[in-house]
């Protein structure tokens, strides 16, 4: 081969390498920037959709969290409201806790007794019941709390309708409903206290009915 024949093949092969370089690199680029454009738009798409169904998933969650502990807290205090309203006062029971005949005080008290033991022994989510009235004259069950505690109820201004909290004197754990309860005693209108306190079991039963997401919890605050 002529020096000239050299030259030649030696100019043919270094333009030959300088294009194919650019002509590999623009083929990876139209090959994967499509690619990437379209990870991404779908990536996109697909965190929209999830975060999508975890909201409409977590309203239902939370909706029928409020459907159970309505429906439960709302047997309670029926069940409640026929103990106080039907079966003590509307015995006369109530009106005779402030008699000042002292022998119609203590059957009242004894009656009264009876009934809380009877509703609690049907209703396995009451754990205990106790009506406090004025001195704080306490009737009822409920052990968990010191009876020098039920004197702050008064201070407490429970207004119309039943209260649910948690904690109540010494026992902080514990769920207890309360309501003011006022009657005709001694001819004028009287007010005593319903505490009680609930068997939580039944509570958490309710709330272990519903069905969460993966690796997520529900709390009672």
């Amino acid at each position: 081969m002529s020096v000239r024949e050299k030259k030649i093949h030696k100019s043919v092969s270094i333009q030959f390498t300088s294009i194919k370089t650019p002509l590999t690199i623009m083929c990876i680029v139209f090959a994967i920037v499509p690619l990437v454009v379209v990870s991404f738009f779908t990536m996109q798409i697909s965190k929209k959709a999830l975060g999508n169904t975890s909201s409409q998933l977590s309203t239902q969650i939370l909706n029928q969290t409020g459907i159970n502990v309505t429906t439960y807290t709302g047997r309670t205090e029926e069940t409640l409201n026929k103990l106080v309203i039907s079966d003590i006062m509307g015995e006369g029971l109530f009106a005779s806790m402030y008699s000042p005949d002292a022998m119609e005080k203590m059957q009242a008290e004894k009656a009264i007794e009876e009934k809380i033991i009877n509703q609690a022994s049907l209703d396995s989510s009451l754990k205990n019941i106790t009506l406090v009235f004025p001195d704080n004259y306490i009737v009822g069950n409920l052990t968990s709390v010191e009876d020098d505690e039920f004197a702050g109820l008064e201070s407490m201004k429970l207004s119309d309708g039943y209260h649910w909290i948690k904690g109540f004197g010494s026992d902080t754990e514990g769920i207890y409903v309360l309501k003011s309860v006022t009657g005709s005693g001694s001819g004028a209108d009287q007010t005593a206290y319903l505490v009680v306190e609930m068997n939580t079991e039944g509570l958490y039963s309710v709330l272990d009915k519903i069905e969460l997401l993966d690796n997520s919890s529900l709390s009672l605050m």
